[in-house]
């Protein structure tokens, strides 16, 4: 019976994935849905913004924008005109935006995906008409394109790029924009006549005005649910997708002559590429040989003292792109164990080898993406990854011989998603990966999640259920659970309720991400907002938030509540400024499995204040102080953002961060009196860590920039004071000789990546990357700011100078 209940339910929930819809109430024309009507151009349409083609003379134009910022539901100060052509190879869109004071528009030139410190036209649009997925795409009065993909209704990717085209132009009555989006850059399933879903947003920069043509107001939650329609596109097909994306790379790296690098410089070629293959018109597939990302910028340099790893971005665009599909409650898939650090040991040989070069990352010698959507509604995504063996090169003292040693095994990486549209703007899915490692036992996750939309996108429930299966020994099964139900609409209350339970062996870190597992966690907060002009303020925004946190074995790990808010005036200036309190709990991680360790109470606060962003200076002022467990903490952060000229932009931001008198664990030595045991060690920490991170960009054309990376670092730790952990609540004295050690450290950074990028046809882009990355240490402890910033400077370097060439051809 109970075999048959569970094929029972598989049954139901695949034919839930795979069937044809139950509910597609979203497709309905309600009576506040707006259409535009598209025109078949017979004659083909010139993309140079003077709308003098025959077919725009033909279309219908759409005038009826309402104004969302800086007034609400008000008429907009100038008008626009949109009309929409199309043939057999692109929807076009003509747009006139006129302007009363056409001198005063602002055309600032900056890179592409960057266009909104300028006036703008953004279109966006639902091809499979599914109210929750689509594209957009944006042109700025400089001609600065900007584009990316929706999902999951109010969800943006915009690291997503497509080859489109567009220009612009400005005139006595304002700016005109003229814009070709070809059927191979969108996806939409294949039919006689089609409905598309759309809207349009202007921003007039200098008004900070933003009009739309549905209009969408600040209490209603939704985006894609939300649009209006294109009719009168028909007899067209979307056509086969095959596109190839060859790369040729050189590179050049000098460094100082040392152990690591005994030659000092190094030459290297390579030879790579992306193909793209569209399997239906609904599906496609991304392969990828010998890729590269060496125009990729650096991570930003960090301190961590925690028990928990530290969340870095995915910055590849081959994994970049799409990976809005694969995103769950519980981040079952993390792009970048894929390539990650080589994590096995090496041979010393008796402390006799001594390392000389260890790879950074293992390489990806193959990875393949199927993304897409069915016609019924189901959205499928498969990744497949190969990284090789890596090997450290070593050298033996004694004998004098080099050798290498394996690192890290031949590897595959997989993962299955699938996600099914059910009732109204809803879906359910399915997750699945595997980590396999030559020589080890897989690592396997599963779940199924859920997000259930009510009430006119009002109110939401979501969550997910995962397993998890892994151990090189025995093997282990471990389950995890997040649920949420939200209030996300309204014009002033909302809030949120969630609840997360990961039991002790749940452990997904082969291929996703998890901080721990052996916690539940109960969340909620509530929050009050003010929309509309009132007083002297735009907007208000006040939360309220707790939370609480225990293990499986009933010790309470969390227990806290804040407040804050934040207000925005008249002048578009914001402060946000809030306070919490942590009651005291227990730590289970800190000894690394030697006890528990109590957490006194403690408060914090935080204060900021930003200026209008319009402005060509313009900047914020971040500061937190507080208690940190037994000691203290205070913070500041400054950034600033100095437009020299329309096309010159400076970016600075340093931050400063101190603690004192923190007891923070040290190391866990043997108990002379009981040789089965050990005792925790700590220390009263005393840090110190300044960070700042310069960035310019030089925009020559919208397709020719230069931009600019730096980001100094350095931190010092000091210890004092050392103890014994006696109890989880108490510490005692250190009996001399049992920890001789000198924890303090003194660590500095540099990161350098000046990159020049050239878009010389849609699609094809030549870099020029240099980068330069230093890195070294101070005396232990030593927190001088003059002597640690100096520092940096003496630090060795390591330069490499890259020039890669790809070429986009659509066959």
């Amino acid at each position: 019976m109970t075999r048959l209940t569970g094929m029972a339910g598989c049954l139901l929930l695949l034919t839930l994935l795979i069937g044809p819809p139950y509910v597609q109430a979203h497709n309905d024309r309600t009576a506040e849905d707006k259409v535009i009507h598209a025109v078949r151009a017979q004659d083909g349409i010139s993309i140079d913004a003077r709308l003098d083609d025959a077919a725009w003379a033909y279309a219908s134009p759409i005038r009826d924008f309402t104004q969302r910022e800086p007034i609400q539901d008000a008429p907009p100060t100038e008008i626009t005109e949109i009309r929409i052509a199309y043939d057999d190879e692109a929807v076009y869109f003509g747009i006139m935006m006129y302007d009363s004071e056409p001198d005063k528009i602002v055309e600032r030139l900056a890179r592409r995906d960057r266009p909104w410190d300028a006036d703008y036209i953004s279109i966006s649009i639902d091809p499979y008409h599914d109210h929750r997925t689509g594209f957009y795409f944006t042109v700025s009065a400089s001609g600065i394109e900007g584009d990316g993909l929706m999902y999951n209704d109010t969800r943006r990717d915009s690291d997503w790029d497509g080859v489109w085209d567009s220009s612009v132009r400005i005139t006595e009555e304002g700016w005109v924009a003229e814009v070709k989006i070809p059927y191979h850059t969108i996806r939409f399933t294949r039919q006689e006549i089609y409905t598309w879903g759309v809207n349009f947003q202007r921003s007039i920069f200098r008004k900070n005005e933003r009009d739309y043509w549905m209009m969408i107001r600040r209490g209603e939650n939704g985006w894609v649910s939300r649009f209006g329609h294109i009719e009168g596109i028909e007899n067209i097909s979307p056509p086969m997708r095959l596109q190839a994306i060859p790369y040729l790379l050189s590179s050049g790296q000098i460094a100082p002559v040392s152990s690591r690098t005994p030659e000092g410089n190094a030459v290297h070629q390579r030879l790579g590429g992306n193909l793209k293959y569209g399997i239906t018109s609904n599906l496609t597939l991304d392969m990828t040989a010998n890729p590269d990302f060496g125009q990729v910028e650096a991570d930003e340099a960090i301190l961590n003292l925690s028990t928990f790893e530290t969340f870095f971005p995915e910055k590849r665009p081959f994994f970049i792109e799409g990976s809005q599909i694969f995103d769950t409650p519980m981040g079952l898939f993390y792009s970048r164990r894929i390539g990650r650090s080589p994590s096995g040991s090496f041979d010393t040989r008796n402390g006799d080898a001594v390392l000389l070069e260890r790879p950074l990352a293992t390489s990806i010698t193959s990875a393949a993406k199927m993304t897409g959507r069915t016609q019924s509604g189901t959205t499928i995504g498969l990744v497949s990854a190969v990284t090789g063996k890596e090997y450290a090169t070593l050298v033996d003292t004694v004998q004098d011989v080099r050798f290498r040693d394996q690192i890290e095994p031949l590897a595959t990486y997989n993962v299955v998603r699938l996600k099914r549209d059910i009732l109204n703007n809803s879906f359910i899915g399915l997750m699945a990966t595997n980590a396999a490692r030559t020589g080890e036992n897989p690592a396997t996750t599963g779940g199924l999640d859920w997000g259930l939309n009510m009430f006119n996108n009002m109110y939401s429930f979501n969550g997910q259920v995962a397993l998890s299966r892994t151990g090189q020994g025995a093997r282990k099964t471990g389950i995890g659970t997040e649920v949420r139900f939200s209030k996300r609409g309204g014009d002033h209350v909302g809030g949120d309720i969630r609840y997360e339970g990961l039991s002790p062996n749940f452990a997904i870190n082969d291929l996703g991400f998890l901080g721990r597992s052996n916690i539940h966690n109960l969340r909620g907060g509530i929050n009050l907002r003010g929309n509309n002009i009132w007083k002297f303020t735009r907007r208000r925004n006040f939360n309220f938030n707790s939370s609480a946190g225990w293990n499986f074995d009933g010790n309470k790990l969390r227990q806290n509540f804040t407040f804050n808010g934040n207000v925005q005036f008249m002048n578009w200036w914001r402060t946000n400024m809030g306070y919490g309190r942590n009651i005291t709990v227990l730590n289970d991680r800190e000894t690394r499995d030697n006890g528990l360790l109590r957490i006194p109470a403690s408060n914090f606060f935080w204060l900021g204040l930003d200026s209008d962003a319009r402005k060509n200076i313009s900047g914020g002022l971040d500061i937190n102080v507080g208690d940190d467990w037994d000691g203290y903490y205070r913070g500041i952060r400054f950034s600033t953002r100095i437009r020299i000229k329309d096309n010159i932009e400076l970016r600075i931001q340093p931050r400063y961060n101190q603690s004192r008198s923190v007891s923070r664990w040290v190391a866990n030595v043997d108990n002379p009196a009981d040789p089965n045991s050990q005792i925790p060690v700590f220390g009263a920490l005393d840090t110190d860590r300044f960070s700042v991170v310069i960035r310019a960009n030089i925009t020559f054309t919208k397709d020719l920039s230069l931009q600019f990376y730096n980001q100094m670092f350095f931190a010092s730790g000091a210890y004092n004071d050392f103890k014994a952990l006696t109890f989880s609540d108490s510490f005692g004295p250190l009996a001399q000789g049992l920890y001789t050690e000198n924890p303090d450290f003194n660590s500095r950074s540099m990161n350098v990546n000046a990159l020049f990028r050239w878009e010389y046809r849609p699609g094809s882009t030549l870099f020029l990357v240099w980068t330069q990355a230093r890195s070294g240490s101070g005396t232990p402890g030593d927190a001088a700011f003059g002597r640690n910033l100096a520092g940096i400077f003496d630090a060795p370097s390591e330069n490499v100078l890259l020039m890669k060439f790809n070429y986009w051809w659509n066959i």
